[in-house]
């Protein structure tokens, strides 16, 4: 791809219970950056210090056409599944307007690989239904997977099955932005816990939308992996970020320890693929049906109305 003026545009996309900021660098800043001379060949990308990063995770990027001399670009995390095959979220699929690429670490045993996207082979994204932006907006599962032109040659990560082991943390890697227009993979702890005014499910319970607690995602990181400690298999892919003032916000009281830290929401990757009787349907708001109706007539008894559940700013994939 010939060297380029490239407006970067940082997808920052807020997804789930309220406050969810969408990691796929989608959003509008007030002044993004020019960048000279853009070719995909020229993006870097290491593992951070100290960690060890899944050499299958990668950058997805996609570049929209030129017009006078500037592109558009939205970005987000990937990881290979398959020889020719990635997957991400839905709502980083933006395959119809623009050329995608997946891009690997020049600290993975492969090197820097640029490929590119050249159709979506499955997706899982239901737009939101009162979101500012419904195309891009969902509370639902946000998953896809992309073919590639040509193999990444290394061993792909799988998804976790329904009857593998429960966990109580979730490790996630992602991209985040490094000097010179270049990126690094970073590490994300979360914990796995019972919320009941957010998440009120036990993962027995296969929630197909996940909540997890103590970790924060940014622009950039949705459609990061996340794994159980010990395991190889993507348990979750991450869409978004929740922010502690809107859980206090919707609680109307002091927090407990663990509320006053971010959360993020995930795509339960069990259920991608299971029957639509064996996972629990989480709705847009992050719970599921019969709670959302329970905490409305509550509202409704104490005089206050219903509960805003979907309040979403704007926001900015399937198993192999």
């Amino acid at each position: 791809m010939r060297g380029v003026t490239v407006l970067l545009i940082l997808s920052s996309f807020i997804t789930g219970c309220g406050g969810y900021k969408n990691s796929s660098g989608k959003g509008a800043a007030a002044a993004p950056p020019l960048v000279t001379d853009w070719v995909p060949e020229k993006i870097e990308i290491r593992c951070a210090k100290d960690i060890t990063c899944p050499p299958q995770v990668g950058l997805l990027i996609f570049v929209f056409p030129e017009v006078e001399g500037v592109h558009k670009i939205r970005k987000c995390t990937a990881f290979q599944t398959a020889a020719k095959q990635i997957m991400s979220n839905g709502h980083c699929d933006f395959s119809v307007e623009a050329q995608g690429y997946f891009i690997t670490a020049l600290t993975s045993p492969v090197g820097r690989q640029v490929r590119k996207v050249t159709r979506v082979i499955a997706k899982k994204f239901t737009p939101h239904r009162n979101a500012a932006r419904p195309d891009l907006d969902s509370g639902r599962p946000d998953a896809a997977t992309f073919e590639l032109d040509a193999p990444v040659r290394q061993t792909p990560l799988a998804l976790a099955a329904l009857n593998d082991p429960p966990y109580e943390k979730l490790i996630g890697f992602v991209l985040n932005p490094a000097p010179n227009n270049n990126y690094v993979i970073d590490r994300v702890d979360c914990d796995v816990r019972r919320h009941e005014a957010f998440f009120p499910y036990n993962l027995g319970d296969n929630p197909d939308v996940l909540t997890v607690y103590n970790c924060a995602t940014r622009k950039g990181n949705s459609g990061g992996p996340l794994f159980a400690p010990g395991s190889a298999k993507v348990q979750a892919i991450g869409q978004g970020s929740g922010d502690p003032s809107e859980t206090q916000r919707r609680l109307n009281r002091p927090l407990r320890n663990f509320e006053t830290h971010w959360s993020v929401k995930a795509t339960n990757a069990r259920c991608l693929d299971a029957p639509a009787d064996v996972c629990k349907q989480v709705d847009e708001s992050g719970h599921s049906s019969r709670f959302t109706e329970l905490q409305r007539k509550a509202s409704e008894e104490r005089g206050g109305g219903e509960l805003e559940f979907n309040e979403w700013a704007e926001i900015l994939p399937t198993r192999r």
